[in-house]
């Protein structure tokens, strides 16, 4: 090898062997396929814009099963989670009896007691010049004749003091009562026959009529003091005295009674009606007792009162079948609005029933059974509304609202609720 001038040139490499191929290496004349891409021509316009808008025409069946499925999923939903409000005015009626109308019911006996006080100043003034006073109890135990007692009658205690009759008085006869016999008596004031702390007396203190000595009405009449005897006094001092405690009394009584109405009025799970003279005073008392010298004293009064419980669907059915012909009672019931209005005439203890009169208005509400107005109700379309409302004679007017406002079926029963006008 020479370069471009003719210069000779080096070999510099080394000498290299030729080796022999391990393997014979043969080539496969067959010819290569290619991929499409490569053997295919180049699509044309029109073809190209269709192959580019195929995958956006893939899209629709998706999005069309989508909204089927979101459709299903609404109304899934509004079915369970929707809700219906009922607003209710109630029938009202007045029951004004041309005749009798009397029933029977089932009760149960309530009773309460309680106890009141109050402090009272004193204003009965006692002095050497006052005569003490108070009042008795005279009894006849005669059967033959009542007794008519004049003015000044006299009456004596065990200590020889003399007490006189302030008015006339008639002390009735005994009365016969079953096999035993009940005296007759009568409550009268008296006045003592002189004057000094020596005539004050306790209550309970046993009198005698010496106008009946020795004859036989000495037997059938006795006297009792009913309050203690007081206002005698050997100094001037003010002093506690039945005529003060009276007005004290008087006052407790109602008062009483307003605590024990409340306590009737607690029962909110039943109906209390009262039997005539429900209220019964048990004891009176003032602290100190009368006759002590004080500047006020405590006044108590302790009593009760009795009435009847009867349960409101007892009572309902009783007043129905009373004055309702054909009453609907599986669909509706009655609340008595006017309780005082239904007089006991009578109580049986033994079959626990009470016989009830109506007395003048009875006011009644009717009631639609809610669970029955909801049973109706549940899965019906909301056209069935009206037709189904007019089924329970209790409903005055219903105004219904729904959520969501635009389906048209009523959900199930937990998803009702009612409420009234």
């Amino acid at each position: 090898m020479a370069t471009r001038d003719g210069s000779p040139v080096m070999d510099v490499l080394p000498k290299q062997t030729t080796r022999a191929p391990r393997a014979r290496v043969v080539v496969d004349d067959s010819p290569i396929t290619l991929p499409p891409s490569f053997t295919t021509p180049p699509p044309k316009e029109n073809a190209l814009r269709s192959e580019l808008s195929e995958p956006t025409r893939r899209k629709w069946p998706y999005i069309v099963g989508a909204l089927v499925l979101v459709a299903v999923l609404i109304a899934v939903g509004s079915s369970y989670f929707g809700t219906m409000s009922i607003t209710v005015t109630r029938k009202t009626s007045q029951v004004s009896p041309t005749s009798v109308i009397q029933f029977t019911v089932p009760y149960t006996p309530v009773q309460f007691e309680d106890e009141v006080s109050a402090q009272t100043n004193t204003k009965m003034e006692a002095s050497p010049t006052t005569k003490a006073s108070g009042k008795i109890i005279i009894t006849n135990a005669s059967q033959l004749t009542s007794q008519d007692l004049i003015v000044k009658t006299r009456f004596v205690a065990p200590t020889g003091n003399v007490y006189r009759l302030t008015q006339k008085v008639t002390v009735p006869t005994a009365k016969k009562s079953g096999t035993s016999m009940v005296p007759g008596t009568v409550t009268a004031s008296v006045e003592a026959d002189g004057v000094g702390a020596k005539y004050n007396a306790p209550k309970g203190t046993t009198l005698t009529i010496p106008g009946f000595a020795g004859t036989s009405k000495a037997k059938t009449f006795s006297a009792i003091t009913d309050t203690a005897i007081v206002g005698g006094a050997d100094t001037a001092t003010r002093i506690v005295h039945p005529s003060d405690a009276e007005a004290a009394f008087v006052s407790l009584e109602n008062q009483l009674k307003t605590v024990l109405a409340e306590k009737l009025a607690q029962e909110k799970s039943a109906v209390i009606l009262l039997p005539k003279d429900p209220y019964t005073i048990s004891s009176k008392s003032v602290s100190p007792d009368f006759g002590t010298a004080a500047e006020s004293f405590e006044a108590k009064v302790k009593g009760g009162v009795t009435a009847i419980s009867v349960s409101p669907s007892d009572l309902s059915t009783a007043i129905a079948k009373a004055v309702f012909e054909n009453f609907p009672a599986d669909m509706n019931s009655l609340r008595v609005d006017s309780p005082e209005s239904l007089i006991v005439t009578d109580t049986n203890a033994s079959t626990r029933t009470a016989t009830l009169r109506i007395q003048g208005d009875l006011a009644l509400t009717w009631l639609p059974n809610e669970t029955r107005l909801k049973e109706d109700l549940q899965g019906k379309k909301t056209a069935d509304i009206e037709s189904i409302f007019k089924r329970f004679e209790g409903i005055a007017s219903a105004e219904a609202s729904f959520t969501p406002a635009w389906w048209p079926k009523i959900p199930g029963i937990d998803h009702i609720s009612i409420t009234y006008r």
